[in-house]
């Protein structure tokens, strides 16, 4: 599959698409493809999260911004 095709399959995020081609990269080489995956669930989740902004200072200006 060439870039346009996944594009056209997955969408247009290039990080998603990057996590794809390395997905697939990985599975030809029969390396931790699973726990890629799941690693990349993990950190999204945590992205997802209500509390990723707490203590940090995007997450300050931010809040300010919404009040």
């Amino acid at each position: 599959m060439d870039l346009s095709e996944l594009k056209k399959y997955f969408g247009s995020s290039n990080e998603f698409l990057n996590t794809v081609i390395t997905c697939i990269n990985d599975k030809q080489n029969d390396t931790g493809i699973k726990e890629f995956a799941d690693n990349k669930i993990q950190e999204a989740r945590f992205l997802a999260s209500c509390t990723y902004e707490e203590e940090s200072q995007w997450g300050e200006e931010v809040s300010r911004q919404s009040h």
